[in-house]
């Protein structure tokens, strides 16, 4: 059994350019988390580190009943960390793969639960800036969580310093492909609106695989339409 100070390692349960995020059980408390484990290479950033810290400071004082709970962040034998709760459930795009593309109804309040959380965080001064299927978890009950805000500002520091363009592409507002752009919260707006389609349909609103292919996509071509795009 793998450790991390006092948590047991249990699974993999998700895992991006930022880090892993494990199934683990915090052995002081007796209970599950979603333990989010910070890739060495970012960790070791003290920019990162102190964003890090700040947005997740931030996220961890937000009441809101849809934006997972930040139970406790910081590093561990220099290991940074986030604990979070542990959904019971699947993403929706776990879902979409497994069952298909929700009915109207569903997906409807999906993305309704969804976009309340976003109304609590941009309240709070905190933009997402990843929405995306990956990111909306839904529990057993139905009950939708939108994931990953704790990490979210670290693509804008990122973008602002003229690196790579971090993001879902296929799910990215037309100002996020700009470097020097400033975003806020009609960023997640247009976001949540390409993940509705992608719930009704099981795409994304735009095809294409290469960076500048989806930018172009995104400021200029029409959608594709529903019906083309759940029959393939």
């Amino acid at each position: 059994m793998q450790h991390l100070g006092p948590y047991e390692l249990l699974d993999v349960i998700g895992q991006g350019g930022m880090g892993r995020v494990w199934r683990a059980r915090d052995t002081r408390y007796d209970r599950v988390v979603a333990l989010k484990v910070i890739a060495d290479q970012e960790a070791d950033e003290a920019d990162y580190l102190k964003l890090f810290r700040r947005e997740a400071d931030l996220v961890g004082r937000m009441n809101s009943p849809h934006i997972v709970p930040i139970h406790n962040y910081g590093e561990i034998d220099d290991q940074a960390y986030l604990d979070m709760r542990y959904v019971d459930g699947h993403s929706l795009s776990g879902v979409v793969r497994q069952f298909g593309p929700a009915s109207l109804g569903t997906a409807i309040e999906i993305v309704e639960q969804a976009a309340s959380a976003l109304d609590d965080a941009h309240a709070a001064g905190v933009v997402h800036r990843d929405v995306k299927p990956a990111n909306l978890l839904v529990d057993r009950k139905g009950f939708v969580y939108l994931a990953d805000f704790g990490i979210a500002v670290v693509d804008r520091h990122k973008v602002a310093a003229g690196s790579q363009i971090l993001g879902s592409w296929a799910y990215m507002a037309p100002e996020r492909f700009t470097a020097s752009s400033e975003d806020g919260p009609a960023v997640d707006v247009y976001a949540l609106g390409c993940v509705l389609y992608y719930a009704l349909t099981g795409e994304p609103p735009f095809a294409g695989r290469e960076l500048e292919e989806l930018r172009q996509a995104h400021r200029h071509a029409k959608r594709r339409r529903s019906s083309a795009a759940s029959t393939g």
